[in-house]
């Protein structure tokens, strides 16, 4: 029989299981998710995100207006934008513009989300000019205070002399001090367990998108060949998602963001927030 008195040993030896934890991450939202909304009403939108129970959001999309206007309309629906979403085009003409939009949102930081690459092939060529402009968008960022990270995107899991070519693009990038979003749909879809990843580099991933997969999915192919319906309730897909939450904190990941593809997200980001909100660590 336990008692009280040889149960705080049995505890402390792990022979006891302790309290279940639950998520203690502040979950924001990626503004993508409600895009057709958001082009329709992005004042409405953001106050029905607020409404949902987020505080924080990613954004890389001013919907019509100027940074300074749409920072307006966040303050007036009490949201907070901590990371900016830039295209590779305008990271690489337009670099000092991006900088003061992400510092008039109050952004810390700057996203690319996508390298350009064709027919579907990314290639090492691909990569090193990847490594070569992220190392001179982190440093010129960094100096306005702002952190550069690259949004893995499926693509660059095809094989290098590193393992493949994301382990060669975030080896090559760490003294440059460029950052990672992890995306947990588009790191298993390209083959990698998305905590595992976390673990193979700490440190490297301060954002990260949650985002689950449709059970049955194949791995490996492009994301253009990937159907938004593929983009499921958290939960309800393949992502493990205890052993991301046990990771992430231990990782570096600082901000997190929902982000649904799916068509219908107004319906799936409550049933996703409440997975979150009950899910035991």
């Amino acid at each position: 029989m336990v008692t009280r008195r040889s149960f705080l040993p049995l505890l402390a030896a792990g022979a006891l299981p302790g309290p279940a934890k639950r998520v203690a991450a502040r979950i924001g939202l990626e503004l993508y998710s409600l895009r057709s909304e958001m082009k329709k009403d992005a004042p409405g939108t953001l106050a029905l995100a607020r409404r949902m129970g987020f505080e924080e959001v990613e954004t890389g999309d001013f919907y019509g207006r100027t940074a300074d206007s749409f920072r307006k309309e966040l303050d007036r629906a009490d949201l907070r934008a901590t990371a900016l979403m830039s295209s590779w085009a305008d990271l690489d003409q337009q670099l000092d513009r991006v900088a003061g939009d992400a510092k008039t949102l109050g952004a810390g930081y700057v996203a690319c989300p996508v390298i350009p690459h064709k027919n579907k092939q990314f290639t090492a060529e691909d990569c090193r000019l990847a490594i070569a402009r992220f190392s001179a968008w982190a440093g010129a960022l960094a100096k306005n205070g702002l952190t550069f990270c690259y949004h893995l995107h499926g693509i660059e899991f095809r094989p290098s002399t590193n393992g493949t070519l994301a382990d060669t693009l975030i080896r090559e990038t760490a003294a440059a001090g460029a950052m990672f979003e992890m995306d947990t749909f588009w790191i298993q879809h390209g083959g990698e367990d998305p905590a595992g990843f976390l673990r193979r580099y700490p440190g490297r991933f301060p954002l990260a998108h949650l985002k689950d997969r449709r059970p049955g999915l194949a791995t490996g192919t492009h994301p253009a060949d990937v159907m938004e319906e593929d983009s499921v309730v958290l939960g309800t897909g393949t992502i493990d998602w205890k052993a991301f939450f046990r990771e992430a904190p231990k990782a570096g990941v600082r901000h997190y963001y929902i982000e649904e593809e799916h068509p219908n997200a107004i319906a799936q980001i409550p049933q996703s927030l409440r997975f979150l909100k009950e899910l035991e660590i």
